[in-house]
């Protein structure tokens, strides 16, 4: 829970380039939301790391409203699609079984057997079959938005309509520190780009939100 040292006024949030509050972009965000972020290799997730920590921030916004001491970590989730799984404690998905080793084949029942209510999902995901009528309508039950990503940190939309909406800037540090921890956790690594450089200490990543059905067709 380091990183609740974290403020809304350390991000840029933008959707069709107009300024965007926490709200604006994820709803009403209570303590209880669950974040889950798909990756098909391990690093991937880094694509989205602006927009996990706005997440994180909001969950403990949360509790800061509240004025009352706290020790808790976000019920937020990495669901890798091979091994090593990478660490993504210093974004404080944590403890370590947080970051999920799953097959594809099961990645949707991973999904709905957590509950989670937010996905983020790569912008060249594509499921392995159709849903199951039982994973469609807990899917529908429990999702209530969605992000797409890029491993890049940019979705471009290249070869396809998934262009950008939505823009979260801030500064490099502490998130490039933290970054560099996760890619660290990996012995076997190769270099990764995983956001934009904007500014000589900002950084930038682009996002499109998804409606609950579009989610459903990619699953």
């Amino acid at each position: 829970m380091h990183s609740s040292k974290l403020r809304d006024t350390d991000f840029v949030l933008t959707r069709d380039n107009t300024r965007a509050s926490f709200t604006e972009l994820l709803g009403d965000f209570q303590i209880t939301r669950r974040v889950g972020v798909i990756c098909p290799e391990p690093l991937d997730a880094l694509g989205a790391a602006t927009l996990l920590m706005t997440c994180v921030t909001a969950f403990y916004d949360g509790y800061r409203a509240a004025a009352e001491p706290f020790f808790a970590y976000p019920d937020f989730y990495t669901l890798q699609s091979r091994a090593p799984v990478a660490d993504y404690g210093m974004f404080d998905i944590w403890p370590m079984h947080k970051n999920v080793l799953v097959e594809a084949e099961a990645l949707t029942d991973a999904i709905t057997d957590r509950a989670i209510d937010t996905l983020i999902l790569p912008e060249d995901w594509a499921g392995v079959g159709d849903l199951h009528p039982v994973q469609q309508a807990a899917l529908q039950r429990t999702l209530r938005c969605a992000f797409l990503y890029a491993r890049s940190g940019s979705v471009d939309g290249a070869g396809s309509e998934d262009t950008a909406d939505i823009t979260i800037r801030c500064q490099r540090e502490p998130i490039e520190s933290w970054a560099n921890r996760a890619i660290n956790s990996i012995s076997d690594h190769e270099p990764t780009q995983w956001a934009q450089p904007v500014a000589e200490q900002c950084l930038e990543q682009s996002f499109r939100q998804l409606a609950v059905d579009d989610v459903l067709s990619r699953l």
